[in-house]
């Protein structure tokens, strides 16, 4: 371990080094007693007695290794990094401002915050102004800063709530599909004999309720089956059938039509864009319990996964003191831990995919678009202006060889403030007067939510992870082991969806009824110490039965965990169910490398070459699919590195055809 200690505010200094190389500075610091030691593999791990110092600590070395990304998810956390970062954030910034907060509502929760909350995100804004400072008075800042002609401002804790809300207000909350579903339904209806025979079609498209084939991380008689379901064509009302039909003619509200916005804002999808457009959670785990381990001991296997983007944001870190004693992986911009081990636990997760989020269908005053008719009555939205600026500089920095030519752009953000929350505006038919706003179970709890997951570095037990997440609001599934236990947590905010209608289009105000929420890890689908010794998760539903989300063909007879299970399966039968740490490493390894869902159709491709095709090529086809199928569709890299797997590809150029 290299080490670098901060002295008191006495003038005294310590060499120390930085990252791993050789290079020595003079370090003064008013906080006193905060030791950070960095290994070989640039790993620092921060000590101190306090969460501010402890944070501090962390915020510091965060901005010596990753300063620039620091300062970019800020500015996408905040909405406005087109005008830095070019035209193609435009779209990210749109949704931002309109799906997330603005800078009242951002301040707000500072305000709101707890004590130890607003102790860590000063001692963290603290420890990155600190490294700022010396990269500045030494002339040293990452060069990404000059190419953009930027200087860097000083961090606030605003600003890692910022990107917080959009790292934990993008991917812990899933759902708001409805708007996007209706459009293809709204199609259908089009293409189709009769909207009946539309919609019977499209029940094979999208369920509501998790298939019984469908394999599920526990059992089924673990989990609290739901009552909402798909309802027929016969009882649909004539409103929730106008809303279907209007999604076709949709338009992005508050943004100029001359301006290219992806379908998927104009829709409400929650996804990442722009220079996070690789940023998306497809984590899996293994959990393993004693009766099933070589060693007596649980065991766990970990594969975070966020994409494939660079750099990435996850950040390794270990915080030493103020309760904590954990090592894992943080993200940058936030001073804390979301994946990681004590002495006593570890723990990894993944993302549920539970819904979170409805779209509601509002009337229109036909003469004044923002007022809205709710329970009879018309109400006046919630407006607000923002101007968009964009960087033509910054474009080309990201490698735009045709960037828009956008210099500014304005938005109105709307909201139906109805229900005690604010629901943002997302889309609008200007023909049939009707707009489309989204509920979101989880607004304005990001922060909250967020520190709760903080607290989990402290937990000595399972008992008090758990306790920690009693309340956490956001959609993941915890897998957890101690010494003698193992533990399933999936937590979210789930509404009790009340109304009339059926749950996976718009629906009218008339129809839309929450009766409450269910919360943390009293959602109804954790379990401890399971009967059958183990669980593995791929962000699949918890069993047949569960409410699914309401994206379009989430969940079918066939689904990547299953590579999983069939793997651990085969591991403990060859093992006489005597697993051991590299067992359960070669299945996290060997489940990302084989495919899923090629065992389903590729045999059906080799056998329409049996019929007496004398087609050499077809013929030489079918042998590198027989190749494949015998090496389980595995598509490990070649000795060149590559994806060489002649097979593979041939898979998937039929599948695109079919």
């Amino acid at each position: 371990m290299k080490r670098r200690t901060f002295l008191g505010a006495t003038g005294a200094t310590a060499a120390g080094l930085l990252g791993t190389g050789t290079t020595t500075a003079q370090v003064e610091s008013p906080i006193e007693n905060v030791e950070i030691l960095t290994d070989s593999f640039g790993v620092s791990h921060i000590y101190a007695d306090d969460v501010y110092s402890l944070s501090f600590g962390n915020g510091y070395v965060q901005a010596r290794d990753r300063l620039f990304q620091m300062d970019a998810v800020r500015l996408l956390g905040r909405g406005e990094s087109a005008k830095w970062l070019g035209p193609a954030q435009l779209p990210s910034d749109i949704e931002v401002r309109r799906d997330l907060y603005s800078r009242e509502e951002i301040n707000q929760q500072w305000e709101q915050a707890s004590e130890t909350t607003r102790e860590a995100l000063r001692g963290y804004a603290d420890g990155v102004n600190r490294r700022i400072s010396e990269l500045a008075a030494k002339g040293n800042l990452p060069g990404e800063f000059a190419a953009l002609g930027r200087v860097p401002e000083p961090w606030k804790p605003e600003d890692s709530i910022a990107f917080i809300n959009y790292a934990i207000g993008f991917f812990g909350v899933n759902g708001g599909s409805e708007l996007s579903n209706a459009k293809t339904l709204a199609e259908m209806f089009e293409n189709f004999d009769s909207e009946r025979e539309a919609w019977e079609a499209y029940g094979d498209h999208n369920r509501v309720v998790v298939p019984d084939e469908h394999y599920g991380s526990v059992d089924e008689d673990e989990i609290e089956k739901t009552d909402e379901q798909a309802l027929a064509y016969g009882d649909l009302s004539e409103e929730q059938l106008e809303a279907i039909r209007a999604a076709k003619g949709v338009e992005p509200w508050g943004v100029s039509s001359a301006i290219e916005i992806p379908d998927g804002v104009t829709e409400g999808l929650r996804q990442s864009r722009g220079m996070m457009e690789g940023f998306k959670f497809g984590s899996n785990a293994i959990i393993v319990g004693s009766e099933l381990s070589a060693a007596d001991k649980p065991i766990l296997g970990a594969g975070p996964q966020m994409g494939l983007f660079k750099p990435p944001i996850p950040y390794e870190v270990g915080l030493h003191g103020a309760g904590f004693d954990v090592v894992g992986m943080g993200v940058v911009g936030a001073p804390a831990l979301v994946i990681g081990r004590t002495p006593e636990i570890a723990w990894t997760v993944t993302t549920s995919g539970d819904d979170m989020i409805d779209t509601i269908a509002v009337e229109l005053d036909p003469n004044d678009r923002h007022r809205y008719k709710w329970d009879g009555e018309f109400h006046e939205m919630a407006t607000e202006q923002v101007t968009h600026y964009t960087s033509p500089v910054g474009g080309v920095a990201q490698g735009e060889t045709d960037p828009q030519s956008y210099d500014v752009v304005q938005q109105e953000v709307a909201r139906v403030e109805q229900e005690g929350t604010s629901m943002p505006v997302i889309a609008w038919n200007p023909e049939e007067n009707i707009a489309y706003c989204q509920r979101v179970t989880t607004r304005m709890g990001e922060l909250d939510g967020a520190f709760q997951w903080a607290e989990v570095g402290r937990a000595n037990s399972i008992d008090e992870f758990e306790s920690y997440l009693s309340e956490f609001p956001f959609g993941f599934n915890f897998h957890v082991v101690s010494d003698d236990e193992i533990a399933f947590f999936r937590t979210g905010k789930l509404p009790d969806r009340r109304g009339d209608g059926d749950p996976r289009m718009p629906k009218p105000v008339s129809e839309h009824d929450w009766g409450g929420t269910k919360q943390g890890t009293n959602i109804g689908a954790s379990v401890r110490n399971p009967d059958r010794g183990y669980v593995v998760n791929w962000n699949n539903a918890p069993a047949p039965g569960w409410r699914e989300g309401d994206s379009e063909q989430q969940w079918g007879t066939v689904h990547r965990v299953d590579v999983m299970e069939r793997l651990i399966g085969e591991a403990i039968e060859r093992t006489d169910g005597s697993l051991t740490r590299q067992d359960v490493a070669d299945i996290v390894e060997d489940c990302g490398v084989e495919h899923p869902f090629a065992p389903r159709s590729a045999p059906a491709m080799i056998d329409a070459t049996r019929p007496g095709f004398v087609d050499s090529q077809l013929k030489a086809m079918a042998e590198e699919l027989e190749t494949w199928q015998s090496e389980d569709y595995s598509f490990r890299p070649g000795s060149n590195g590559t994806y060489d797997n002649g097979g593979m590809a041939i898979w998937e150029e039929v599948r695109k055809e079919l």
